[in-house]
């Protein structure tokens, strides 16, 4: 049963991930550690990570933009070798405190901690900024919109979905996603911004509204 489980998990989290393009690691962690030893269930959701990679690379990589791929690729291959190093150092380090409870032992390790705090900060720190315009005509925005997307991952804006008012089909609304208030005011701010809203036919002054998930 617990391998039914286990699989289940991993399989509906990569397919939800693969639609929203992160989250994987918040949601399957803390199902493998229910069965495994954190630094087990750290690794295990590497290899789903790395395997679900696979499947989208083979599936979408040859629309993966070289210069985004690189930006952010090599300093995550960095990223995940100072991690394992890491991950091996505070693994070998005593329990901070044992508890009994309902008949069991449990104990708070360092590990188990630093991953709980990690696991806390990345769930509540998710900045949601909307913007909101009116355009000339959706067709011609949108081949625009969609041809800046390498500046908008470069300005660290994920985009969640565009989507327009139901009274009026010009006012146009997208929601993203941003690591910081300060990245989505530099993007905003962008020259070259400025020019692909003109060149995409945005009307007016686009009302831009900063959102913290709670």
């Amino acid at each position: 049963m617990e391998i039914i489980v286990i699989c289940l998990a991993a399989f509906l989290t990569a397919i939800l991930t693969f639609f929203s393009g992160f989250g994987l690691g918040t949601i399957l962690m803390p199902v493998f550690a229910i069965f495994f030893p954190i630094d087990i269930a750290i690794a295990l959701t590497g290899v789903v990570h790395f395997t679900n990679n696979l499947f989208k690379i083979s599936l979408v990589g040859k629309n993966a933009d070289k210069e985004v791929l690189l930006r952010f690729g090599i300093p995550a291959i960095i990223a995940s070798f100072a991690g394992a190093w890491l991950l091996l150092r505070i693994t070998k380090m005593p329990s901070l405190l044992e508890y009994h409870l309902w008949n069991k032992n449990f104990e708070i390790t360092p590990v188990k901690l630093v991953i709980a705090l990690l696991l806390i900060f990345f769930s509540l720190l998710e900045i949601l900024p909307s913007v909101t315009h009116e355009i000339k005509n959706y067709s011609d925005w949108r081949k625009v919109f969609d041809a800046d997307e390498v500046n908008r991952l470069k300005a660290g804006f994920k985009s969640k979905g565009v989507y327009h008012s139901v009274d009026n089909a010009k006012n146009i609304t997208i929601i993203g996603e941003v690591p910081s208030v300060e990245a989505i005011k530099g993007f905003m701010s962008n020259p070259e911004l400025k020019a692909a809203m003109e060149k995409g036919g945005v009307i007016g002054i686009p009302d831009v509204k900063i959102l913290n998930k709670i």
